[in-house]
């Protein structure tokens, strides 16, 4: 009778602790009360703390924020379904607090001592920060100076990036009244390396020039700047510029407030114009949203980290409780 003979694995003499901690993924094991259990070498570096530091805490406890990440957890535990959730932006409790992007894939795991959660966390921040830089350029359309009124003050700054170097000064951008000479020589973007982040100096007044002119290039500028620096925003909509959104927190969840800032062409703002329905989406660990003015509820859905409703009408005030 022929034996065949089980060759043993080529990888039967590694310790299966270095091969995991050899990945560039981060895997971290969490048991049924979302505590850690494991976390290789680079899952501690995206923690920011060593695995003896963050054993047997809560998953939460180890973000200063973490854009409804929890709830997801808890969603994927109790339905024993695997989630994945792309870019989503969290900063850890421990210092240094760099905000990271984070593409993640929980996978439940069931075992004697309940469901346990094996987290695959892989760090997307620098190719979100390229994305972010491709979509500025794009939606600048190519063009490698901008516009700008007021006085420029560019120092030399050493071991510095400058870019969109600055035109102008310009009262008024409209084609007629426009008259482009080159490239400009002031840099309207200086960047430098600082510690393990980036400074970035704007040598130039853009935020009172999109207070007096509302150029939609300058709004670009500034969300591109804001969302290197902290994120994603926590609220997404598709409701006009006009609505200002606020999110405050409060014991029982967090309180959003949509101000409507819509008014009649060339009037004041003595009574504002009622806008249509539009969606927003705000990243919440809430499952219910209730309008505080009528106590009625909104249809809402959870979509990953976010909720998601519907305002049908905004008048000049909306208040709506994310619980």
């Amino acid at each position: 009778m022929a034996v065949e003979r089980q060759l043993p694995s080529p990888l039967a003499h590694y310790d299966p602790a270095d091969l995991l901690d050899a990945l560039a993924t981060g895997i971290v094991v969490l048991d049924a009360q979302l505590c850690v259990v494991y976390a290789n070498v680079a899952a501690q570096g995206l923690l920011a703390m060593s695995f003896n530091q963050a054993r047997g805490r809560p998953y939460a406890d180890l973000f200063a924020e973490s854009n409804g990440l929890v709830a997801t957890l808890k969603r994927a535990r109790d339905a024993g379904d695997v989630y994945s959730e792309r870019e989503v932006t969290v900063r850890p409790a421990a210092t240094p607090r760099e905000t990271r992007v984070l593409d993640i894939t929980i996978t439940p795991l069931d075992g004697m001592t309940g469901t346990k959660l094996l987290l695959e966390l892989s760090d997307e921040t620098q190719r979100t920060r390229l994305t972010r830089e491709s979509e500025l350029r794009a939606r600048l359309e190519g063009i490698p100076h901008v516009g700008a009124d007021g006085e420029f003050w560019s120092p030399p700054v050493p071991d510095a990036q400058h870019d969109l170097r600055l035109i102008g000064p310009f009262r008024n951008n409209a084609p007629e009244f426009t008259l482009v000479e080159g490239d400009g020589a002031e840099p309207g973007r200086i960047r430098r390396a600082h510690g393990k982040g980036e400074a970035i100096w704007l040598p130039w007044r853009i935020g009172a020039l999109h207070h007096l002119f509302a150029i939609t290039d300058y709004a670009a500028i500034l969300g591109h700047l804001l969302e290197s620096a902290i994120g994603t925003p926590p609220i997404v909509t598709t409701a006009p510029a006009a609505v200002e959104c606020i999110l405050y927190g409060h014991p029982r969840g967090v309180v959003l407030h949509l101000v409507n800032g819509a008014a009649a062409q060339t009037k004041p703002l003595i009574a504002t114009v009622p806008l249509a329905g539009f969606e927003v989406a705000v990243a919440t660990d809430a499952t219910h949203a209730t309008r505080l003015d009528t106590g009625a509820k909104l249809a809402a859905t959870r979509d990953g980290g976010m909720l998601r409703f519907v305002v049908d009408r905004l008048d000049s005030f909306l208040a709506v409780a994310l619980t």
